[in-house]
């Protein structure tokens, strides 16, 4: 049903001309798990969020499943709905994400996968800042718990100029960091800039020490490249799930290629996004001179893509791991009305991605493969990492390609981390053997409890085998192995 209502979207589109290789590529990724970074407003589904949107998708309120059906996305980074709260009913049909394992769940389910973000940070407490005890240390912690229990899991500590003046009041000064077009940081006394003030430090410590997300879209460069300093020592992922690159469309909101590539290096990613005023140069006043196309987004990703970024090891990075896509709209899109919002083939509207993803495989900047990789595999990788949750196991032994010459084959495995959830109570070998018919069938399961090796004895044969992890609430599993009984 899912593929089939997909497919018709696509034959539906109107700048679909005739069905090939590359639209049927596209269904097929589409009919996987994808995922967007996007807007929702339950109120405003039937209009977009503007008057007389005959162009948008027609969607009752409520249902975010129809989400799912009609635009082939799972999973949704969204600063909304948050008057739902972190248990929003059974009804709705959307699995709001606080562990990395509730990505799983939805998909189990059949609902819809929403984590929740914030780019549009508050004021701190004012009522506690004359307190001499209430340091910004503890303004910080406070501020992070507060996010935390309300379910946001991913925070862009600023979002404008505009919005970082209201945040400075006669009161306190309670910027985080510097925003977009104020590259050199926060502008404080004596001119001075601060790319990370203490507040804002203080805040990413704690966002990385309680495993959430810091994005970067809305940031500075200065402040970028601060908060990347800290994640590399901390050893975390950084995001900007709603940028593009600078040197293509010069504009405060993208990101220059040196922050492009420390973002990667963390194992982070660039959300690429079709906002007409991110994807061309502007005049004087930052208006889109020209209606924006398909080219600009291939140019897009043809530039990110090729940037000689270096990681960890100091090798080349393979730059199509750290690319995915954001709407930075409603999931049903925006209107031609929009303006400088507004991208000529609406590639935010319903089905557009996957139009995208077959122009995109036919200009030859992505595969197949690949695709999958940029509508949903980098962006759930980077979930499944950084946010807290059961981590799968490691197979230490037997690896792939082990010849075991002794009936008594043992296994052995890294523990699974718990992170801010229960710890492991079972571990689960689960060992199958290839057949005459060359199938793979269930050979043998064997219960560790909280161990971390067991052992059995095995005929000559080839294998496979991978250790599950549980805690009672939540299951993961390892990676698979194969190995040949001589």
């Amino acid at each position: 049903m899912r593929k089939f209502l997909l497919a018709a979207l696509l034959a539906a589109s109107p700048s679909t001309v005739s069905a090939d290789r590359f639209d049927d590529a596209a269904t097929r990724v589409f009919s996987t798990k994808t995922n967007v970074n996007a807007l929702i407003n339950p109120a405003s589904w039937g209009a977009c969020g503007l008057p007389n949107r005959t162009t948008c998708l027609a969607i009752q309120p409520r249902d975010y499943r129809t989400i799912i059906n009609s635009t082939g996305f799972e999973v949704i980074t969204t600063n909304g709905p948050r008057n739902e709260g972190v248990n929003p009913p059974a009804n709705l049909n959307v699995k709001v994400v606080l562990t990395s394992n509730d990505l799983l769940a939805a998909r189990q389910a059949n609902d819809l996968a929403m984590i929740y973000y914030i780019q549009k940070p508050d004021t701190v407490d004012l009522n506690n800042v004359g307190n001499p005890l209430y340091t910004t240390d503890r303004l910080a912690s406070d501020l992070v718990n507060s996010w935390r229990t309300k379910g946001l899991r991913i925070v862009n500590l600023a979002y404008s100029k505009t919005h970082n003046d209201t945040l400075n009041t006669n009161n306190y000064d309670s910027r985080y960091i510097g925003s977009s077009g104020e590259d050199a940081g926060v502008r404080v006394d004596r001119g001075i800039d601060l790319p990370l003030p203490p507040l804002g430090r203080g805040v990413v410590e704690r966002l990385f020490a309680n495993n959430m997300i810091v994005d970067i879209s809305h940031v500075g460069t200065a402040s970028a490249l601060a908060i990347l300093d800290l994640a590399d020592i901390r050893g975390k992922v950084v995001t900007a799930n709603h940028v593009n690159a600078e040197a293509i469309a010069d504009h405060p909101r993208n990101h220059t290629d040196e922050v492009i590539c420390r973002i990667a290096k963390t194992g982070g990613i660039i959300g690429i996004t079709p906002l007409r005023f991110m994807l061309v140069d502007g005049d004087e006043r930052g208006n889109p001179v020209r209606v924006a196309n398909d080219q600009d987004i291939i140019n897009q990703f043809r530039h990110i893509r090729g940037l000689n970024c270096l990681g960890k090891n100091g090798r080349r990075l393979n730059m199509i791991n750290h690319i995915a896509v954001a709407s930075d709209s409603y999931v049903n899109g925006w209107p031609q009305q929009a303006g400088r919002f507004w991208v000529s083939q609406q590639v935010s509207a319903p089905s557009a991605w996957m139009r995208m993803a077959a122009v995109l495989m036919r200009s030859g900047i992505i595969t197949e493969n690949e695709a999958h990789k940029v509508f949903g595999g980098n962006l759930m990788r980077v979930y499944e990492q950084a946010l807290p949750g059961l981590k799968a196991p490691k197979i230490k032994l037997p690896r792939s390609g082990a010849r075991i010459r002794v009936s008594a084959v043992l296994f052995h495995w890294e523990a699974a981390i718990a992170q801010s959830v229960g710890r492991v109570t079972n571990y689960r070998v689960v060992v199958q053997k290839r057949s005459a018919q060359r199938t793979w069938v269930n050979h043998t399961r064997l219960n560790a409890g909280r161990r971390k090796s067991t052992g059995t004895m095995l005929p000559r044969g080839s294998y496979r085998w991978w250790v599950t992890a549980t805690n009672g609430t939540q299951t993961v599993s390892s990676s698979r192995k194969f190995f040949i009984r001589e």
